[in-house]
This record gives C-alpha cells, structure tokens and sequence, in this order.
C-alpha cells in the first residue's frame, strides 16, 4: 500500500489512507484503538457490487496503463511516449458549502502535456465522506465544467468528489483531483 501512496495521481493522500487511492481504501485497526494503525478492511461499492477488493478494482485499468506508460518512459525519448494530464480545478480542494446550493465544478483548465484530448468524469466516492443520504446526482458529470446541488443535511457531513481526467494517448492516461465538501445543514 505504501508505495502506491507515493504515486502523484491527484488523488491520493498519504496522510488519509481511509480516503481511497491506487493503494486502496483502508480503516482503522481495531486491535490497536487510539492508535494511527490501519489495515485492509473497508469495502466499496463499484459496479453494483460491495467488496474489499473494489477499493482496488475501480482504479485497476488506470493504473495497469500508467505501469505500461512508464516502461515507456525507460526505451523511447520524450515525444515517442505518453505522459499523464494534468487535472486544475477552480477553487480549493477542501470547501464548505450550505444544504441547497447549487455548486459549480470546472476543470477547464486542465491540459494534457502531449497535446492529447482529454475525457472528463466527474462522481461522487460516497465511501471516504460522512454523507449517507440519497446519491448524489452530478448534472454534465462527463464535461469539463459540471455541477450538483449540495443534499439536506442534519448535521455537517463530507462529500469526496472525484475529478477523472483520461488522456487520449497510447496507453491512455488517467489523473485525479479530489474536492471534500463539508456540507452544512440550511439554518432555518
């Protein structure tokens, strides 16, 4: 788990490994309570099925062209090979928005360094968040700018969107950005 961390994917977070990433999902180890100990004990939803390997699966694909990508790197100069995009978000990576808002979500600004077209999903990784309610419906969730509305909430809880940009080189290449939302209840 540990060197998948260290990969720059845009969406993995050392210091979060119950966030989700290339390295999987994990939670805490209940053998150790207090202790910062975690283990591979979590499951996901993906593909209508809940399992602990989905915390794996979901990135499989991506991961498996980024590994054929680097080998690549170690035979062919700089023009003859693929390199990944890189996702920009507008905005900050960690907000705060009200119950009822409608929120904008634009990655225009990402580029691909190859020159590449890039292929944009938006979706919500409910797992990592607080957020149990209905799913979240992410409108233009396969464009470069998309948009939801922030869900009632009875108490603050945490969205984790997820940004998928996919290059259209040899072998497409995937990156991430992460935004966490903390959604607070409308006052009333």
């Amino acid at each position: 788990m540990t060197f998948l961390y260290l990969v720059p994917t845009g969406m993995n977070n050392p210091e979060q490994p119950t966030w989700g990433s290339w390295a999987g999902r994990y939670g805490p180890n209940e053998n150790f309570p207090g202790k910062p100990y975690y283990w591979a004990n979590q499951r996901d939803t993906w593909n209508g099925v809940t399992n602990r390997d989905n915390t794996l699966a979901r990135w499989a694909v991506h991961l498996q062209n980024d590994f054929r990508a680097r080998l690549d790197w170690c035979v062919r100069d700089f023009a003859h090979a693929n390199h990944p995009p890189t996702p920009k978000v507008n905005g900050e990576s960690m907000r705060t928005v009200t119950a009822g808002d409608h929120v904008t979500l634009d990655a225009s600004a990402s580029t691909d360094p190859d020159g590449n077209a890039l292929h944009f999903q938006w979706f919500h990784y409910p797992e990592p968040g607080a957020y149990r309610g209905k799913p979240l419906i992410i409108e233009s969730a396969l464009s470069a700018k998309a948009s939801f509305v922030a869900p009632p909430v009875p108490s603050p809880q945490t969205l984790h969107i997820i940004l998928v940009v996919t290059d259209t080189g040899s072998p497409q290449l995937t990156r991430y950005k992460r935004i966490v939302f903390t959604v607070q209840p409308r006052p009333r």
